[in-house]
C-alpha cells in the first residue's frame, strides 16, 4: 500500500482550484454550443479589436437558444431530449437565454474574440432555417460538432486568459498604486 500522507482537500486554495477547473469544463461546453451554432448561421469569432457586430433578431435567438440548451444538458444530463427541450425553451421564454448569451458575448469580447460573418454573402439563412425547423420539431437532433472553418489561433486566446486570470490572482498589496 501506497503511504503518502493525507491531504485536507477542504482548503480555500485546493476549493478555488476546483471551482476553476469546474467552471472551465462547464464554460468550454457552452463556447462549444455557441461556436457550433455561429458556425451553423456561417458565423465564427476571431481575435480583433473592432466593435462587435450587430447580430439581427433571428441570428441571436438561435443562439441564445443553443446557449441554454446546451446548459441544459451539461447540468442535467439523465432527464432526457425533452425535458432539455423544454426547459430550453422556458430558459427563452423568461429571458435567461438572452441574459445568458450577452454575458458571455460580452466575456469574450473582453478577451478581444469579436463576433464575425465569414462570408460577404452575410449569413447563412439557410443554416438558420434548418436551424428553425429543428427546434420546432422539438429541437432533435443536437448540434454537430464546430466546423474547423479558419486556422485556430488556441495558443493566443490561451494565453490570453491566462494573463487575465493572473491579473485577478495578483495579491492586492503586489498591485502598483
Amino acid at each position: 500500500m501506497y503511504n503518502a500522507p493525507s491531504i485536507d482537500i477542504a482548503t480555500m486554495p485546493i476549493a478555488d482550484k476546483v471551482h476553476r477547473y469546474v467552471n472551465a469544463n462547464y464554460y468550454k461546453t457552452l463556447l462549444d454550443a455557441l461556436q457550433a451554432a455561429a458556425n451553423e448561421v456561417g458565423c465564427d469569432f476571431a481575435l480583433s479589436s473592432r466593435d462587435a457586430a450587430y447580430i439581427p433578431a433571428d441570428i441571436y435567438e438561435h443562439l441564445a437558444f443553443h446557449l441554454v440548451l446546451a446548459r441544459e444538458q451539461y447540468l442535467r444530463p439523465a432527464i432526457g431530449s425533452i425535458a432539455h427541450f423544454e426547459n430550453a425553451e422556458a430558459g427563452m421564454k423568461d429571458g435567461y437565454a438572452h441574459l445568458l448569451l450577452r454575458d458571455v458575448l460580452s466575456a469574450l469580447s473582453e478577451l478581444g474574440l469579436k463576433w464575425r460573418i465569414r462570408s460577404i454573402e452575410y449569413y447563412d439563412r439557410e443554416g438558420l432555417q434548418r436551424a428553425q425547423a429543428r427546434r420546432t420539431n422539438g429541437g432533435f437532433p443536437p448540434l454537430p460538432e464546430p466546423a474547423a472553418s479558419a486556422p485556430s489561433i488556441k495558443a493566443d486566446v490561451s494565453r490570453l486568459a491566462d494573463e487575465f486570470f493572473n491579473g485577478l490572482d495578483t495579491p492586492k498589496e503586489d498591485i502598483p498604486t
